[in-house]
């Protein structure tokens, strides 16, 4: 087997329950006749196994981050992630997660959609919304 010099080979971690729904056999399929090699990121094996040699990253790698500070398994994936970037320093990421981190925090999102909208004038508004306080469990 010889590579051809036009194909992009772009790293992808998704877990297997989210595949059937992404559609992740057709899409294999769909980037393989356009001449992009999806080679699949296994987050959860040793970190040297990772691939070196990748163009892009593209990734369903939110929910392990969401999850990292209660999940150990998650908080190994999303470092492993991590290091596959690393390994990779020229490898677009697909969705970076610098740009998805901010959109995790409700509320600071709410925030910024308010400033944006006073800011520009548009013509409609955000639903009312209240935060409220956190109850341990056990003070109810």
């Amino acid at each position: 087997f010889t590579m051809d010099i036009n194909q992009v080979r772009c790293g992808m971690y998704i877990t297997p329950k989210k595949r059937p729904k992404f559609g992740y056999d057709k899409f294999i399929e769909t980037a393989r006749l356009h001449g992009v090699i999806i080679v699949d990121l296994d987050l959860e094996g040793d970190v040297s196994n990772l691939p070196t040699n990748l163009d892009a990253i593209l990734h369903k790698i939110t929910d392990d981050y969401a999850k990292s500070s209660s999940s150990e398994i998650a908080g190994q994936r999303y470092d492993a992630f991590n290091a596959c970037i690393k390994m990779n320093p020229r490898a677009v990421v697909i969705d970076p997660m610098e740009g998805i981190i901010p959109l995790l925090n409700r509320t600071a999102m709410q925030g910024a959609l308010e400033n944006a909208i006073s800011a520009s004038k548009v013509p409609f508004r955000v639903p009312r919304w209240l935060t409220l306080p956190c109850v341990p469990p056990g003070d109810e």
